[in-house]
């Protein structure tokens, strides 16, 4: 996987954690989705974080 798409999917995923806890605050929204269990210490998304990204990314293209 390309690193353009690693950053897109961390981008994603901090932007998930930001509304889920509703903050701007963008070390909260990746200490969040760490602690979900979307992302690794290294920041590598997990294979729950892919699910996620993927259910969502149906769920977008599906309005």
């Amino acid at each position: 996987m390309s690193t353009k798409c690693k950053i897109n999917e961390l981008d994603f995923l901090i932007s998930y954690g930001r509304k889920k806890l509703a903050t701007d605050v963008d070390d909260l929204a990746l200490e969040y989705v760490r602690d979900c269990g979307y992302l690794d210490w290294a920041n590598k998304t997990t294979p729950t974080g892919e699910q996620l990204i993927a259910l969502m990314n149906f769920t977008t293209h599906q309005k």
